[in-house]
């Protein structure tokens, strides 16, 4: 197998910052689209990202995904109800502050389990 090295770099490449934040739910599972466009809006205004354009998709039986494109890059809101369980991936083409994200983390989700990037 060959190494995993780069081929090829590239000056000057953009400063990006990328958080997967994995959500269990104890109660109150957002299972409507308004819910789930809330919590990205919220998320966004919190941390200072403005919403270019978004989209959802439902599916059946359950699940939703939210697509929002931020000025700065994009926030995905996947929804797993028949587990309780929903994934934020949030790329942005700025540096946030990773303390801040999770202040806001928290208020938005107070009583849920947060996983972030693998650990919180």
């Amino acid at each position: 197998m060959e190494s995993l090295k780069p081929k090829f770099t590239l000056p000057n490449l953009p400063v990006t910052d990328q958080f997967v934040i994995w959500v269990r739910y104890k109660k109150s599972f957002p299972t409507d689209l308004n819910a789930v466009k809330n919590l990205a809006d919220s998320l966004a205004a919190n941390l200072n990202l403005n919403i270019v354009k978004s989209s959802s998709h439902l599916f059946n039986p359950g699940g939703i995904t939210h697509v929002a494109i931020l000025s700065q890059s994009h926030l995905v809101i996947h929804t797993w109800p028949e587990q309780n369980v929903l994934r934020i991936d949030l790329i942005t083409c700025q540096t946030l502050d990773r303390n801040l994200v999770e202040v806001v983390l928290c208020k938005l989700f107070p009583e849920q389990e947060l996983t972030w990037n693998g650990t919180m």
